[in-house]
């Protein structure tokens, strides 16, 4: 009798945390905007980029992201971009709003 009920307490645990994962997949991924700004500027290395600022928490659901950042160039430039990351990690980056540098530069930001 002893290994039965072992044996259904085992049962009922496993079943508990299958409800409990489950509830957690559903539930949004908060990220840290400070790490996906220091990515985006590791990545934009050699492109005249001074400064990235991406929100402060970026829910990361089942989908994939949509977040802003601000982006500095060396020269003064400035823009406001809309990031959209699909679950695949395809990314899209749109702009929403530019403010010229100190010198008009031709460069990609």
């Amino acid at each position: 009798m002893l290994v039965d009920v072992r044996t259904l307490l085992a049962v009922l645990f496993v079943a508990a945390m299958a409800g409990v994962a489950g509830y957690l997949a559903q539930r949004p991924t908060i990220a840290r905007g400070e790490v996906f700004a220091a990515r985006m500027l590791e990545n934009l290395q050699g492109k005249h980029v001074a400064r990235v600022t991406c929100d402060d928490a970026i829910p990361i659901e089942h989908a994939g992201a949509v977040f802003r950042c601000e982006v500095a160039a060396e020269d003064g430039e400035a823009g406001l971009i809309e990031v959209t990351v699909d679950r695949t990690g395809s990314t899209d980056v749109k702009i929403l709003d530019r403010t010229p540098g100190s010198r008009h530069a031709t460069h990609d930001m």
